[in-house]
């Protein structure tokens, strides 16, 4: 199995934003010799590149999947809100 984190910019209509997301993919080569590949993304969780850059250190280091990155992005983002509005 190997698995791949890729950073995604998506640029506002205007061109004047940036938003930053990532895709996870998994591919596995099976028995028979086939591979299949599987992926999910995230997109526009921050505007802050070094925030989802953080995040994709944290996915690798967990070994994220495609099955559960949702829920890590979900936890990711709760816990930056809840850090800056504690300030």
């Amino acid at each position: 199995m190997n698995l791949d984190y890729i950073l995604n910019e998506n640029k506002s209509d205007n061109g004047e934003a940036t938003g930053y997301g990532v895709t996870v993919k998994k591919t596995t080569v099976l028995s028979d010799g086939n591979i299949k590949t599987e992926s999910a993304s995230a997109e526009n969780i921050s505007y802050n590149k070094s925030e989802v850059l953080k995040l994709i250190d944290i996915l690798k280091n967990g070994t994220v999947t495609p099955m559960t990155l949702k829920e890590i992005v979900e936890e990711f983002v709760v816990d930056r809100l809840c850090f800056s509005n504690a300030d």
